[in-house]
């Protein structure tokens, strides 16, 4: 051990030197004196430690900041407050061409900002002034007098400081914490700093803009810990990391300790998991957390006496493709050697080069969606082993990757679709979102591309429509000249058909033929021939829901005495026929199965119903169907729209008492229009109907869950039933059998028919006028069939290049009040207006429409729009694209009236030719009238002796 003097101790105690305070240690100097010397020394050495330990704290209290009302910081001088060792500072840091506020690390060479203050506004000029007023408040002062609050504390501070750990902190006047830096994190966490629960990380633009990123770190209030993509909801489907921990309950925090250890606690101190080790370095090291620009969060470790950079210990992912939507819109990330590299779709490239996270546009102009011989004017390209955020519009099952090209192809509305799990056909909006190449993955994108001018009619790219112009106008002239002839060929033929002597053909009868006479017959049938006809073996398609209905007409004379032993014979049979209903039936036990091919149905106990499999085209369906006849009939089909399924599929009645087919694929869950909000009751409920019309709910147990209808309804020689109607309404008729008469409706599941979704198909919406629902199109679309709404709407012009070539854009914005649509928004922007959400879709090339709603959300659409209704007690607003007039887009003809402005030209031409045309035949016409009919050619001698000539007139 060293043994130094007094003054030589005190010195070496006193030499500047950089200090680890972050960790919370101290240096401690222990002076140890020969032994003979011990006993005389220690009372003098006791007053030294004690004196040097007071002079120590003295210094610390100095240096430490307890930072006064009043003070002021200036980025040039006096720029910032140091904690006590120096280690940390708040003020002033240089931040791209002005200075930024935020808590950095000051006493390391590589000045690291841990949290940035209002990190979205621009950086400030140098003449700038920090202030902690007089009032208690934290406020940045412009050189102008403007003031911008940089801490929004619920009191007002009578003190502040910068501590050791790195928390800028303010106090009230009876020193209570009031506000502090580590509730409000930025992209950072520091030893001994948590993120509480329903607080959230933000990454930064990159590692030298500070500026709010594209993902975020979230601990969530059911004590999960998850990474999302910014403006998405807190749902598994937008999650690339998550710590699994949803079971944990609320009041979960994120900790990290000073070696590194980064883990979750909830509200007991119970350590419920562990998301690093720890045992990393801590003395005269700092171990930080941070969430990256690039979406993933990693722990990083620094030397604070080595000059250099951080180094990271620890990373949530090692796959840099991990976090969704790095490649930004259109594009996908491509693993290459360890690195992120994004790629664009086909047919698109990179908005900005350098930045990929402005995603991708095409780099054709998209055409009209079909050229004018119905073909379509894309091809269809390819991307194998490839995910994407799935937000299909429509899905086709069963089908193949050929015919899923074709569907996209033939759709409008397509511009790509995810071919999935071998047989699924999802048809997409653009832009996609979140792609990603994934080797293990079997999925196929496949994406719209402009086909090449040879495959397109050798049709001319838009930018030279002039000559198209020019070559249109000489292939009518070309064609007015012919139709001329034609015309004068058929006149010709007319006063030659004229002369001609008419021959009458006789017929074998005698008589002549006769021009309008067609041969009008009906085969008649007998009632052997028609019984014959009805039961002779066919085919039959099931999956329509048509049945034939044989009708036996009697002749008029012997109805009436037929009447009544018919209905008497009629209602007996139909008693009979409930009785034995009632009490022959077969009971199926619990674990039962079918198997198409052995033991394929089970049957009533009179063997004339079966329910089971049944052959349907190249597989089997399954039903209830007539067994007991020769011809087996079909009276009830389950999943009818289903693909059959093939000979090695099972159907159970399984233990817990459900029918399932264990080949069959589950459909996605639908968008409820209509609930009985009986989601409490459990499994096994069923929807029953009582002859009276109560149509109610049961558990297993017999227990009546909820009455759907009252009942009540008449049910002598009346019938009551249930149907789900085409309009999605599932109504209660009733029908009094002894009476010719309509079906009465005398209930219904709502009386608003526009609510079930989508009754006016793709950019359609619904409107209730009279209680009655009408479909509408968005602005600038129109009916794809007339008459036929739920086919929806398409454009009713060209979708014209996004931007004109003044980089204006060739849309206008028009609005919808007070409608309801799907949200499948890409981009949400919050705390917006109206007239910015409409600006930023315009500029937008991948936006075609926009929601605005809550008065300030601008959430911006992919088309097709689905679901689309007028709901007057709704604020929200939707606002579409539409062509511009031709007076905004450089004098060019509008798309909307091409078709009439065509059709003027075309007459204006066909005039000009006929016109033409018709001077030429009369100036030839003349001419030889004049050679051959004119002139007189007689040699008049002159009395000179010479003819006259030619082109004299005969008037002499």
């Amino acid at each position: 051990m060293a043994r130094l003097s007094c003054s030589e101790c005190r010195a070496s105690l006193l030499e500047p030197k950089e200090r680890d305070w972050s960790a919370g240690t101290i240096d401690i100097l222990i002076l140890t004196l020969p032994y003979h010397t011990r006993a005389k020394s220690l009372s003098m050495a006791s007053i030294i430690f004690f004196l040097l330990l007071a002079l120590s704290f003295a210094a610390s209290a100095q240096r430490q900041t307890n930072i006064t009302l009043g003070s002021s910081l200036t980025p040039i001088t006096n720029s910032s407050w140091l904690s006590p060792s120096g280690l940390y500072a708040f003020g002033f840091f240089r931040q791209r061409d002005g200075y930024s506020i935020g808590v950095f690390l000051s006493g390391i060479s590589q000045k690291t900002v841990v949290w940035a203050a209002t990190r979205d506004d621009a950086p400030v000029p140098s003449n700038a002034t920090l202030l902690f007023t007089s009032e208690g408040r934290v406020i940045l002062r412009s050189a102008q007098g403007d003031e911008t609050p940089i801490v929004s504390a619920s009191q007002q501070a009578s003190l502040a400081s910068m501590s050791d750990s790195g928390n800028f902190v303010l106090y009230n006047s009876d020193r209570e914490i009031i506000w502090q830096s580590f509730d409000h994190p930025t992209d950072t966490l520091l030893p001994t700093q948590q993120l509480r629960a329903g607080a959230e990380l933000v990454s930064p633009v990159s590692e030298t803009e500070l500026s709010t990123g594209i993902y975020r770190l979230k601990m969530q209030n059911d004590g999960n810990l998850v990474q999302y993509p910014v403006s998405t909801p807190d749902a598994p489907q937008y999650a690339y990391f998550a710590s699994g921990t949803y079971w944990a309950g609320g009041n979960v925090t994120l900790n990290l300790d000073p070696d590194g250890r980064l883990y979750l606690l909830n509200s007991t101190g119970f350590n419920i998991e562990n998301i690093t080790a720890g045992g990393y370095h801590t003395k005269e090291t700092i171990n930080i957390m941070k969430l990256d620009a690039d979406g993933i969060f990693r722990l990083y470790s620094q030397n604070l006496t080595v000059n250099g950079n951080w180094s990271a210990v620890w990373s949530s992912t090692s796959n840099k493709c991990d976090p969704k939507g790095s490649c930004g819109l259109n594009g996908y990330c491509v693993m290459k050697d360890q690195e992120a590299e994004c790629t664009c779709l086909p047919g698109f490239e990179f908005v900005a080069q350098g930045n990929w996270t402005s995603g991708c546009e095409r780099d054709f102009k998209a055409e009209s969606c079909k050229d004018k011989n119905g073909s379509s004017t894309y091809n269809m390209e390819e991307l194998s082993n490839t995910e994407w955020e799935d937000v299909s519009y429509s899905v086709l099952s069963s089908t193949t990757k050929d015919n899923c090209k074709q569907a996209c192809l033939e759709d409008c509305n397509c511009e790509a679709a995810l071919f999935t799990d071998g047989q699924y056909c999802r048809k997409q909006r653009l832009p996609l979102r979140f792609g990603r190449r994934n080797l293990e993955s079997s999925n196929l994108a496949v994406v719209k591309v402009g086909r090449p001018i040879s495959t397109m009619d050798n049709k001319e790219p838009i930018t030279e429509k002039k000559n198209l112009g020019t070559g249109r106008t000489i292939l009518i002239i070309s064609g007015s000249f012919v139709a001329f002839g034609l015309a004068m060929v058929s006149i010709f033929g007319i006063i030659v058909y004229r002369y001609h002597a008419y021959k009458r053909v006789p017929n074998n009868d005698g008589t002549a033929l006769n021009e309008g006479n067609a041969v009008d017959f009906m085969a008649r049938l007998s009632c052997s021939e028609c019984l014959a006809r009805l039961l002779e073996p066919k085919e039959r398609d099931w999956s329509a829901g048509t049945i034939d209905i044989l009708i036996l007409t009697l002749p008029y004379h012997t109805r009436a005495k037929s009447l009544s032993m018919a209905s008497i014979i009629f209602f007996l049979l139909l008693a009979l026929s409930f009785t034995a209903s009632a009490q022959r039936q077969t009971n199926i036990t619990l674990g039962s199965s079918l198997t198409p091919i052995t033991n394929s149905s089970w049957l009533s106990p009179s063997g004339l119903y079966a329910f089971g499999f049944f052959r349907q085209r190249d597989g089997y369906s399954i039903g209830v169907f007539l067994s007991g006849i020769s011809l087996q009939t079909v009276v009830w089909a389950a999943r009818r729209d289903d693909a059959p399924v093939p000979s090695n599929a099972t159907l159970l009645f399984t233990r817990n008492g459900r029918v399932v087919l264990t080949s069959a694929q589950g459909d996605a869950p639908p968008y409820a229009y209509f609930a009985s909000g009986t989601y409490w009751a459990g499994a096994n409920v069923t929807l029953n109907l009582d002859p009276d019309g109560r149509l109610y709910l049961l558990n297993p147990t017999g227990f009546n869950v909820k009455n759907i209808t009252a009942g009540g309804y008449h049910t002598k020689e009346t019938i009551n039933m249930m149907k789900l109607d085409a309009d999605g309404i599932f109504r209660l008729y009733s029908q009094n059998l002894t009476r010719n008469g309509n079906w009465s409706a005398v209930w219904s599941s709502t009386s608003d028919k526009c609510d079930p979704k989508g009754s006016c198909g793709l950019n359609g919406y619904c409107v209730l006028k009279d209680e009655e629902a009408e479909c509408t199109c968005l602005p600038g679309f129109e009916f794809v069939a007339k008459g036929n709404w739920t086919s929806g709407c398409e454009r009713d012009f060209s979708a014209e290049s996004c931007k004109d070539k003044n980089g204006s854009s060739t849309y206008n914005m028009e609005e919808l009040s007070n409608t309801e649509w799907e949200d499948v928004s890409y981009s949400v922007l919050s705390s917006t207006t109206k007239d910015n959400c409409k600006q930023a879709c315009l500029e937008d090339c991948n936006c075609e429409a926009a929601l605005f709603t809550d008065g300030q959300y601008c959430r911006k659409q992919r088309l097709p729009l689905r679901f689309g209704r007028t709901n007057l007690e709704s604020s929200n607003l939707a606002v579409v694209k539409v062509g511009r007039p031709i007076s905004t887009m450089d004098n060019k003809e509008p798309i909307t009236e091409k078709k009439n402005l065509g059709t003027g030209r075309t007459i204006l031409i066909i005039s000009g030719s006929f016109v033409a045309f018709g001077l030429a035949m009369v100036s030839i016409f003349g001419i030889i009238v004049y050679r051959y009919h004119l002139l007189a050619y007689k040699r008049v001698p002159n009395n000179d002796g010479t003819a006259l000539n030619e082109h004299l007139g005969a008037s002499c």
